[in-house]
């Protein structure tokens, strides 16, 4: 039997404080507050399992709870625009953009799903200046503030999927049990890191109509590691386009075309977004969520196509070997 995973980055503005048009994005970040019940009823209603990885800030509810948990030990990057404490420094931090403990509550009345972490401040492991010692400072405060509000964190989501190897022993030695690794083509490899960034954007934009990169199902040998499990991503949802509507149903057969090979050869398919994602256009993305619910259940009958949390995938593998 295959599985389904599906897992979030629940990170509202901490994400995007580096984008040129912040101001012209918060509209995106405001719509979380609707797509978050909105995508609950629908996995419930298709007995889909979600993971959501929540940035440490956002469990508190203000700006001034938050301050005395902030690490001695922050990241020292060489671009300070990306820092979230620079950012704090420089910024009015409202409540309905840069916290959401009510929303996580909500999660957390659904048992079913996961709770997993982002990190605590939307910590990139990749960024130059950054430490190691600093991401394991920044970790103890996010499995700190979620054991206060009674989560026990198992899985990490890393920030723009930027992940080091050296780190994971971190990971393994503070109670992780999986992460979710970036896709095994030929857009995420390490021969296209020094391809320019407009490229890469412009090979992954096309590749999310059509198959450049063929179906990214991952097998169990993919996903099994010595340190924590590697519950690798396949395709990023990306949200609906109003630009690209024409071309909207190639997305979508792409997508579920993925699924039922997953299926037929019981390899796990881990469809991942932001909720920011669908914050605006919230008719036409959630439509299209539902039709990928609609057919993980199809799947499910028909094949025993199983939807699983991270944690739960890492505990099956674990038990496996």
């Amino acid at each position: 039997m295959g599985n389904f995973v599906v897992s979030l980055d629940f990170e509202l503005i901490w994400g995007v404080i580096d984008l040129p048009m912040l101001e012209g994005y918060k509209g995106n970040v405001r719509g979380v507050q609707q797509a978050i019940p909105r995508l609950l009823e629908l996995a419930d209603r298709y007995g889909i399992k979600l993971t959501f990885g929540v940035v440490g800030f956002l469990l508190f509810k203000n700006r001034k709870e938050l301050e005395p948990y902030l690490p001695e030990l922050r990241p020292s990057y060489l671009k300070p625009n990306i820092s979230p404490y620079t950012y704090m420094k420089n910024t009015d931090v409202d409540n309905e953009c840069h916290f959401a403990p009510d929303l996580v509550a909500m999660i957390k009345q659904h048992p079913q799903h996961e709770l997993a972490t982002h990190t605590f401040c939307h910590y990139y492991c990749m960024e130059a200046g950054q430490t190691i010692e600093e991401f394991e400072a920044d970790l103890k405060c996010a499995l700190k503030i979620a054991q206060e509000k009674g989560i026990d964190l198992k899985s990490l989501i890393f920030p723009r999927n930027q992940c080091k190897a050296e780190y994971l022993k971190i990971c393994k030695g503070l109670g992780f049990t999986s992460y979710r690794g970036n896709e095994t083509n030929m857009l995420h490899s390490e021969n296209y890191e020094n391809v320019p960034e407009i490229l890469k954007r412009m090979l992954r934009l096309i590749d999310t109509y059509l198959p450049i990169t063929g179906s990214n199902s991952s097998t169990v040998e993919e996903m099994e590691s010595d340190v924590i499990a590697n519950i690798r991503a396949s395709r990023f949802f990306r949200p609906y386009s109003n630009t690209l509507r024409i071309i909207e149903p190639l997305k979508m057969r792409r997508i579920l075309k993925e699924m039922t090979k997953a299926a037929k050869k019981g390899n796990t398919y881990h469809l991942w977004w932001h909720p920011h994602n669908v914050g605006i256009n919230q008719e036409e993305n959630f439509a299209q969520i539902e039709s990928i619910f609609r057919h993980y259940k199809r799947l499910n009958e028909e094949y025993g196509f199983e939807s699983k949390t991270m944690n739960e995938l890492a505990n099956e593998l674990k038990g496996n070997g």
